[in-house]
This record gives C-alpha cells, sequence and structure tokens, in this order.
C-alpha cells in the first residue's frame, strides 16, 4: 500500500492507527478499534467492488 493511502492521524480522537490499535489490543478499547474500521471503510468497499466482492466487504464492515 502507498503510504499516503492510509490515514497517519485521527484528528477526531488525537492519536495515530498505531495507537489506536495499540488501545484496542492493550485495553479492549472498543472504541478505538471502531474508529479504525470507520476509517478504512471506503478503501475497503471500493477495493472489493474492484473484485467482485462488494456484498460481502459491505457485509463484513456492517458487522465490525
Amino acid at each position: 500500500m502507498h503510504p499516503s493511502a492510509r490515514p497517519r492521524y485521527y484528528p477526531r480522537v488525537g492519536a495515530s492507527p498505531e495507537e489506536l490499535l495499540e488501545r484496542f489490543i492493550d485495553r479492549g478499547d472498543v472504541a478505538a478499534m471502531e474508529t479504525l474500521v470507520a476509517g478504512t471503510r471506503r478503501r475497503l468497499l471500493g477495493a472489493a467492488r474492484r473484485i467482485g466482492a462488494a456484498q460481502d466487504a459491505e457485509d463484513t464492515v456492517q458487522n465490525a
């Protein structure tokens, strides 16, 4: 993945993706994981549409 393709900082919560993942792993911070998922949802759906798996991706992000 190109380095500029992913958000490096989530200003709404004041954290980087790495910090959010650490919060989830270390403390079970569900809100941190929800923030990460929300930040990648659009790219995930776009990629899934390109490979013909849009419904699977939509199901996945709705259940995440």
